[in-house]
């Protein structure tokens, strides 16, 4: 059994399975590995995944603020509406069962990197 079929069937036990439906995710400037369980994840609990950040998107992970990507959103955010978020926000909330509230993982300052 793959590793994403792991962690499928393990946040299915978990009792999150679909809790992730109206979040359309895109990141910017993680690890190939990283990308990929994040995609998988968040598509397997009901929200949707996109490479190119267009207007759809209501969160964009990213651990660093150099990308195009993260400028563009940070320009866009007050008119959209997108959080813009380290990945730690959808661990943390996997690993509780619940959507963890977003503001220690916003940027332009998280505050879960600082500690």
């Amino acid at each position: 059994m793959s590793t994403m079929s792991l962690l499928y069937l393990s946040l299915q036990y978990e009792g999150i399975d679909g809790q992730y439906v109206g979040v359309v995710a895109c990141a910017t400037d993680l690890s190939q590995w990283d990308l990929e369980v994040l995609s998988a994840s968040i598509t397997s609990l009901g929200g949707q995944w996109q490479t190119a950040l267009t207007r759809d998107v209501t969160h964009l992970f990213t651990l660093h603020k150099q990308s195009n990507k993260y400028q563009t959103a940070m320009y866009f955010a007050p008119y959209t509406g997108m959080s813009i978020l380290t990945p730690h926000w959808f661990d943390d909330s996997v690993q509780l069962g619940c959507c963890v509230p977003e503001i220690p993982y916003l940027w332009p300052d998280p505050e879960v990197l600082a500690q």
